[in-house]
């Protein structure tokens, strides 16, 4: 089976073969924190941050509901640029907190209007502007780089969901003036998922410093997953390399909540794999076979939901043939080809192919292109034959600049 959907995508070799083994040390011990400091280390490179990144248990989606909850206040007001599924995550967990959301809708594949988002902004009581890079509803990237900008301009923090985007787009959170980026392992970095990643800037532990009161739980509180690493991992760390005694964890609660130790290790396998290939590889893989699969859905006659300039490096979105259901296309293509693509988030008519992390290679991208020419033709849809694998072929044959060893299973 090939998984070719927008996540949870395919893990990469070497976080197979890390999470394959077993628990030697409760994650108590040396092994462990040195495991830790390094995956830390190595996701400040991929986002691009001398700041803090830290790791909690859960989805993605914990992680921008702890960002939230402990940086802005009850009743603060945030403004959500809203251009798909995935932007009204963000309103709804907004409104959740007890914030207030500032909505900036922005149609389906089609770019934020800067002077409405700034308009916005100039509300008063406004805190923070929020936006996904890589909108996996529409096939869409947003320009995170100008609206931070703008959120500097406004004195105003920023927090990205880069879920989709971190390991297959550029990201750069310290240039781009991103204060909270969320972002997890199983998309671009195919890795496991279960871990929430949470990049802190010093802006934003700021304005966790000036809450009036804490934050309303502990699995959820920013501070406490920073106490878990600079106590319970990198002071202990430091005690036993030195021989001295351990420091008294304190917190919260008795016992404060951990990582999964296993998780963690699967996502080393995954961050070494992929900074072993080298960032330009992977960036550059990633963009061919997106742009492979769009020359391919167009050549047999359909259409993208995002348009070209704003069309996002790492999932395709396109409307099928009129009057075919995407539940049952997804299931012919499973069943007759063994390949799972993504669901329609936008509406009945709509599917998603995925090329993040280890499915950006082009034998993963023409057998989806030759399965849904296949797919096709069993739903009545009339095109030449042989035109989607012969675009996305085009595409791949003309890059010489990517390096297409190296991430295949």
């Amino acid at each position: 089976m090939l998984n070719m959907s927008a996540g949870q995508t395919m893990m990469s070799a070497s976080c197979l073969r890390q999470m394959a083994a077993q628990m030697e040390t409760p994650i108590y011990y040396p092994w462990y924190w040195d495991l830790e400091q390094e995956v830390r280390a190595m996701l400040r490179t991929v986002l691009g941050t001398e700041g803090d990144v830290l790791l909690l248990a859960g989805s993605a989606t914990f992680g921008i509901e702890a960002g939230i909850r402990s940086t802005i206040r009850p009743g603060g007001k945030v403004v959500v640029i809203n251009g798909g599924v995935f932007g009204q995550v963000l309103v709804d967990i907004v409104r959740a907190v007890g914030c207030v959301p500032v909505e900036v809708p922005v149609p389906y594949g089609t770019a934020p209007d800067m002077d409405r988002v700034a308009r916005a902004l100039d509300q008063q009581g406004v805190e923070a502007l929020a936006a996904v890079h890589a909108e996996t509803s529409t096939g869409t990237a947003f320009p995170i780089d100008r609206l931070g900008a703008l959120a500097r301009e406004k004195g105003v923090l920023f927090l990205v969901d880069a879920v989709s985007s971190v390991g297959g787009m550029e990201f750069h959170m310290d240039a781009w003036g991103v204060d909270l980026c969320f972002t997890s392992p199983q998309k671009c970095l195919s890795g496991p998922q279960g871990i929430a990643i949470v990049a802190v800037s010093e802006r934003a532990w700021q304005a966790v410093r000036r809450r009036e009161r804490p934050v309303d739980s502990i699995c959820l509180d920013l501070e406490v997953w920073k106490r878990y690493h600079d106590e319970k991992v990198d002071a202990m760390n430091r005690a036993w390399r030195q021989g001295a005694r351990e420091p008294r964890p304190h917190g919260r609660a008795a016992h404060e909540p951990s990582p999964s130790g296993p998780l963690v290790r699967g996502l080393h396998g995954a961050l070494l794999d992929l900074l072993k290939e080298g960032l330009p590889s992977v960036l550059g893989r990633h963009r061919v076979c997106a742009r492979a699969v769009r020359e391919a859905v167009r050549a047999v006659g359909l259409r993208t939901v995002a348009a070209e300039e704003v069309a996002a490096p790492v999932v395709t979105v396109f409307y099928l043939p009129e009057g075919v259901y995407e539940k049952d296309f997804r299931a012919a293509m499973l069943s007759r080809w063994g390949i799972a693509i993504g669901n329609g988030e936008i509406g009945d008519d709509n599917v998603r192919v995925g090329t993040m992390g280890t499915a950006a290679q082009p034998q993963y991208v023409l057998a989806t292109v030759t399965a849904l020419e296949d797919t096709l033709r069993r739903f009545g849809h009339r095109f030449s034959a042989g035109a989607g694998v012969q675009a996305a072929l085009d595409v791949l044959a003309a890059e010489g600049s990517v390096r297409w060893h190296g991430s295949a299973v």
